[in-house]
């Protein structure tokens, strides 16, 4: 069961990534024009790969943010 489980972790992870990029967050156009003003870093060297822990844990919470 493990060595399934450890088989399909990468289809099983993408599929997760996938249906929540699906849904649909309570945004508000008001935070959208707030959130366009604020200072961001477009540094993609500091960006870090989601791990599977990551991507369970927002998939069972519903928090698509995290990701």
């Amino acid at each position: 069961m493990v060595g399934l489980v450890l088989v399909f972790i990468n289809p099983i992870r993408n599929q997760l990534v996938k249906m929540m990029a699906h849904r649909q967050m309570d945004v508000t156009a008001a935070q959208i024009k707030k959130n366009q003003h604020k200072k961001a870093s477009f540094d993609f060297d500091k960006v870090d790969s989601l791990d599977t822990k990551q991507i369970v844990n927002a998939a069972v919470k519903g928090d698509v943010i995290v990701l």
